[in-house]
C-alpha cells in the first residue's frame, strides 16, 4: 500500500500480492492469473503493469535496488504452467508508477472539480415543478429522512401521485451533504427506466448538474450480434483499454448517459458499448439499471458492491416485483434433455456414470408420467409435489385403523384372568412422587393449554393467522 497526497485528497494504491518471496537477500514478486479459451501463450501487458506496480510498492518501501517480477498463468483447458520471469530495476519501475498514478491524479483532480459544481447546483436546486401534487411532499419529507438517518423506507401510493420525482429530489439532495457517494435507481422494466430518466431530465432544467447512467443487457446493446462474446476475437474488446480513455472521457462530457449514447460511443471509439457503460459506473452520480446489477449473485456490480463496498443509497421502483424475481435469482432449472446429453457425452468415458443417469431419467418418467416419455426437447420438468399432504394423511389414517383392528384382535384372543394387585414401588432419589394420576379434566386442561402456546408461537413466526 501506499498513499500520494494530492491538494485536496489522498490516492491510496493497493492490493494482493499472490507471492512474494524473499531468498538471498532478494525478493520476488509473482502473480498468478488464470486463463481459459484462446490464449495465445503471451503475457499481458496489463498483466505486467499490476505487477510493476507491486514491484515498484515493494521496492520503494524496502529500499531495494532491483527486484524480480513473475507472470504465472495456469490454463484451465489444459492444466498446463506458463510463467514469465524479468527482473527489474528499481528506477524504472518507480517511473512507471509516477507516470501512472500521474493519470489517476489527473483524473481524480477533474472529478473532485465536478463533484463542487454539482454540489452547487443541488444547494440551489428546487423542487423542479411549480406546486406539489397531493401527496408528494409527504413521500418526499418521508424519503429525505430515511436516506439522511440511514434507514429503510416502503412507500405506496396510487399511480399517478408522482413517486418517482418525490424520491429521487430528496435523494439528490443527499449527494449534496456528502451523505452519499452515489445513487442506484433499480427497476424492472424498461417504462420504469425511462420515467427515471424524464425525472433527472426535469431535475436538470430546474438547474440541476449531475452525471446519471442507465445500463442496459449485454445482449441488448453489444454490437456485434449473432456473434459470441468472446474477447480474444471481438474487434470492440481487442486493444479496448488502449481506446477506453477518450472513451470515458467523451461520455463524461455529456450529463445523460443512456443507451442511445453509449451506442454512438462504441461505434466513434471502436469500444464495447457494454464494458464501457461498466467502467462509467464509477465516475457517475447515479445509476439507472435493473434489480439483477444490484441482487443477482451471477450478475451483481463487483466493483462496486465487492469487499467494503462505499456509501450508496437505492431507490427500488416497484418493490413487489422483488418477490418473484429473487425467486428467478436463486432458482435452478433441470431439463430432461441436459441430462440425456450428460448421458450421452459420458457413455464411453464414464459408462457408470451413464448408467446411473439413465436411472435418474426412468425415475423422472416414473415420477411425471408419460408426457417425459422419449421426449428430448428443453421443457422444464414439472414440480412434483414433495409433501402430497392428502395421500400421506390416508395413509396415516389406514395404518391407525390396521393398528386398532390388530390389537382388537390380539386381546380377544387371550384367556380371561382376574386382575392381580399392583406391586406398590418406592419412588426413586430425584423422582417425584405422584399419589394419583391427573383426572380427565387436568388433562384436557392440558391439551388445550399447549395448544394455545403453540397458536401464540406461530403468529409470531407467520403471516397467516393459526388455524
Amino acid at each position: 500500500m501506499r498513499d500520494l497526497e494530492a491538494e485536496d485528497f489522498i490516492l491510496r494504491i493497493q492490493g494482493r500480492i499472490d507471492g512474494l518471496l524473499e531468498a538471498a537477500g532478494e525478493v520476488w514478486i509473482e502473480e498468478i492469473k488464470t486463463v481459459q479459451g484462446g490464449w495465445n501463450g503471451e503475457a499481458r501487458p496489463l498483466h505486467w503493469a499490476q505487477a510493476k506496480l507491486y514491484g515498484a510498492i515493494q521496492a520503494h518501501d524496502r529500499g531495494l535496488e532491483q527486484i524480480d517480477l513473475q507472470l504465472t498463468y495456469l490454463d484451465l483447458d489444459t492444466e498446463q504452467i506458463a510463467e514469465f520471469r524479468q527482473r527489474f530495476a528499481a528506477a524504472e519501475l518507480e517511473l512507471f508508477f509516477t507516470e501512472t498514478t500521474a493519470i489517476y491524479l489527473d483524473w481524480l483532480r477533474e472529478l473532485q472539480a465536478w463533484r463542487r459544481r454539482r454540489d452547487d447546483s443541488i444547494r440551489a436546486l428546487g423542487f423542479p415543478f411549480p406546486a406539489y401534487r397531493p401527496g408528494q411532499r409527504q413521500l418526499a419529507v418521508a424519503a429525505y429522512r430515511a436516506l439522511t438517518t440511514g434507514r429503510r423506507l416502503f412507500l405506496e401510493a396510487p399511480t399517478g401521485i408522482g413517486k418517482t420525482i418525490s424520491v429521487l429530489f430528496p435523494a439528490v439532495k443527499t449527494l449534496a451533504q456528502g451523505t452519499f457517494e452515489r445513487l442506484f435507481y433499480l427497476t424492472a422494466r424498461t417504462v420504469g427506466r425511462a420515467v427515471a430518466e424524464q425525472a433527472f431530465t426535469d431535475l436538470r432544467g430546474a438547474g440541476l448538474r449531475l452525471r446519471t447512467l442507465t445500463l442496459t443487457a449485454k445482449e441488448k446493446i453489444c454490437r456485434q450480434a449473432g456473434q459470441p462474446c468472446d474477447p480474444a476475437v471481438c474487434p470492440l474488446a481487442l486493444g479496448y483499454y488502449d481506446r477506453l480513455q477518450p472513451a470515458l472521457r467523451a461520455a463524461l462530457a455529456r450529463e445523460a448517459i443512456t443507451r442511445a449514447t453509449l451506442e454512438e460511443l462504441g461505434q466513434q471509439h471502436q469500444v464495447c458499448p457494454f464494458e464501457l457503460s461498466l467502467d462509467l459506473s464509477l465516475w457517475v452520480d447515479a445509476v439507472v439499471c435493473d434489480y439483477n446489477y444490484v441482487f443477482d449473485p451471477k450478475v451483481w456490480l463487483r466493483r462496486h458492491f465487492a469487499e467494503a463496498g462505499g456509501a450508496y443509497a437505492f431507490l427500488v421502483d416497484e418493490a413487489h416485483n422483488l418477490v418473484d424475481r429473487a425467486r428467478e435469482m436463486f432458482s435452478a432449472e433441470l431439463t430432461i434433455q441436459e441430462i440425456l446429453d450428460v448421458r450421452r457425452a459420458l457413455q464411453a468415458p464414464l459408462p457408470r456414470c451413464a448408467r446411473a443417469l439413465g436411472k435418474l431419467i426412468t425415475a423422472l418418467r416414473q415420477l411425471h408420467g408419460p408426457d417425459l416419455e422419449g421426449t428430448e426437447t428443453s421443457s422444464t420438468l414439472p414440480e412434483p409435489d414433495l409433501f402430497d399432504r392428502e395421500g400421506r394423511a390416508a395413509a396415516t389414517l389406514q395404518r391407525a385403523k390396521n393398528s386398532k383392528l390388530s390389537n382388537l384382535r390380539r386381546t380377544a384372543s387371550r384367556p380371561w384372568a382376574p386382575p392381580s394387585t399392583p406391586r406398590s414401588r418406592k419412588p426413586r432419589p430425584g423422582w417425584r412422587a405422584i399419589s394419583r394420576p391427573p383426572s380427565a379434566t387436568n388433562c384436557s386442561d392440558s391439551f388445550s393449554a399447549c395448544t394455545r402456546s403453540a397458536a401464540r408461537s406461530s403468529c409470531m413466526t407467520s403471516d397467516t393467522p393459526p388455524s
